[in-house]
């Protein structure tokens, strides 16, 4: 027994040892042939529930009180400081692309009923984002947006007396490519974003979803990087979804990477029917593949992420790298779901982002035509 655990805390040793040792290599060791992709929800920083709730409730006096308690969430939550968090992940893992989901822009203007016009800028996630890459020396660029949901409505400011100013979130799937990835190995064009037809509506607001794509020339090898986020509760609207991705962006000669939240569980749950329908459109799931056997929750923290657990509302394997065409999978591993993660107490999203490194790809398809 106390050889097997030798030669086992050996095996563990050395694992250890390469991926520290791939860890410090300098930037470009090895990389000609291998693409590194991460998939990350950021959350919009809120529980948006109560002010669904009160839209929903058809009374107009309960939609201030409960826009305050959503944006006090947000506050607390501190995206700038997240922000710090979700860079230092970026940072050691170096994904060449990076799709988004909940990359809100928050915005606040004076109060005018129900219009889409505040536009003082409170938080745009993004540019925070980025600005905090920049100052650790990553450098990305936004390649490709989709505009989704589009909300206004208003909070109190003071009760004595009443005082109220508008709340504005715009919400967002991005793509984000790495700056020194460019430079002679990815070749970057036919940047696409789209609306699904299928989408939740309450009270007149739509919450409108959809997704991102840019086609990619990586080393003579061209292939297709598609971000989305589908609906999170109502699985009939999620299921339409993902037909209407497999008919649209993903219907292309090309290889194909989706990332993304969807909302559906690689566990097998009654949310994983998207999930499935992906695999029979000729996908694979890279962390299934990577990790056979291996199931882990990627959501849910608490409103407030301020849970001493990850994940105290397990939602599953929700967050996902799919890919069609000839990859190999040199590893698939989450981020952002270890007590050492949070800053200020606080977790950097309530999702764990995903990171998968293909790597020795078949160039067989070089001369595929794109569409």
């Amino acid at each position: 027994m106390r050889k097997r655990i030798s030669v086992l805390l050996g095996i563990l040793l050395t694992a250890a040892f390469v991926e520290s040792a791939r860890a410090r290599q300098p930037e470009g060791a090895g990389s000609a042939k291998r693409l590194t992709v991460m998939t990350q929800n950021l959350y919009v920083g809120a529980d948006l529930s109560p002010a669904i709730a009160a839209i929903l409730s058809g009374d107009p006096d309960q939609i201030p009180p409960a826009v305050s308690q959503v944006w006090a969430n947000v506050q607390a939550t501190d995206f700038p400081t997240r922000a710090r968090a979700l860079a230092a992940e970026i940072e050691r893992s170096q994904p060449d692309l990076i799709g988004l989901q909940e990359a809100a822009l928050w915005r606040s203007g004076p109060f005018d009923g129900f219009g889409l016009d505040a536009s003082r800028v409170e938080y745009n996630f993004v540019r925070l984002l980025l600005d905090a890459l920049a100052a650790r020396g990553e450098h990305y660029r936004v390649v490709t947006v989709f505009s989704g949901f589009d909300v206004e409505a208003p909070r109190i400011t003071s009760l004595s007396p009443l005082e109220l100013e508008d709340i504005r979130l715009t919400d967002h799937a991005v793509i984000l490519v790495r700056e020194a990835s460019e430079h002679g190995r990815l070749i970057l064009s036919n940047g696409q974003a789209g609306n699904f037809l299928t989408n939740v509506s309450f009270g007149g607001v739509t919450v409108l979803y959809g997704w991102a794509s840019v086609d990619v020339n990586f080393g003579g090898r061209k292939l297709r990087f598609v971000t989305t986020h589908l609906e999170s509760d109502v699985e009939e609207v999620r299921a339409a979804q993902s037909v209407e991705m497999i008919a649209g962006p993903l219907h292309t000669e090309r290889p194909v990477i989706l990332v993304g939240d969807l909302n559906s569980n690689a566990n097998g749950d009654a949310t994983s029917f998207a999930y499935l329908n992906f695999l029979g459109a000729g996908f694979t799931d890279a962390w299934g593949l990577a990790n056979p056997g291996v199931r882990i929750n990627t959501c849910c923290n608490d409103a407030f992420l301020m849970n001493s657990v990850p994940f105290v509302q397990p939602f599953g394997r929700i967050d996902h790298v799919l890919f069609r065409g000839s990859f190999n999978v040199d590893g698939a591993r989450i981020v952002g779901a270890k007590p050492a993660d949070r800053i200020k107490g606080v977790w950097p999203s309530d999702h764990a982002g995903v990171v998968v490194e293909f790597g020795g790809q078949d160039r067989s398809g070089d001369e595929t035509p794109g569409d």
